[in-house]
């Protein structure tokens, strides 16, 4: 996991660079779209660290998951080997639920379309369209495994 965010900044950075240099735009709008471009990683990078903070104390589940009890929420986190992560505060019919729903972010491979997208949103993150975009593709991205359910989610309450 910690191996996927040098390799995809790295790629970014030389695509920005490339970019950059390659169009014709004055020095001063450069080095704002490269503090900003900056400032947008130094964001992900941070959000990660701090993510992987919370899950450094966990417990493996027998269904797979990992449980932690710093975090509120469950989330996959990975890009090669995704995990799922749950509060130790669900019941059985509710991590069963969970897993059904992480799973199906796992299948769909939203664990590397989101961190592209926000690596896209990061190169245009002055471009207000783009934002709506990344946020509407968040959205997107969760209404499409609730609805994949069906009714199974009234069935399970």
């Amino acid at each position: 996991i910690r191996r996927d965010i040098p390799i995809c900044i790295a790629a970014t950075t030389a695509l920005l660079v490339v970019t950059l240099f390659n169009q014709d735009i004055n020095r001063f709008e450069g080095i704002i779209l490269l503090v900003g471009y900056i400032a947008m990683i130094i964001y992900m990078i941070v959000s990660y660290l701090r993510l992987r903070c919370k899950v450094r104390e966990n417990i493996p589940d027998e269904n797979g998951m990992i449980v932690c009890d710093r975090i509120g929420s469950p989330f996959v986190l990975g890009i090669f080997r995704p995990k799922v992560y749950i509060p130790s505060t669900l019941n059985d019919n509710e991590k069963r639920y969970v897993l059904l729903h992480e799973s199906a972010h796992i299948k769909r491979l939203d664990t590397l379309w989101k961190p592209l997208a926000f690596l896209i949103l990061s190169v245009h993150w002055f471009n207000p369209l783009v934002w709506i975009s990344y946020v509407l593709f968040c959205r997107d991205l969760e209404s499409f495994v609730v609805f994949s359910f069906g009714n199974q989610s009234c069935e399970l309450s």
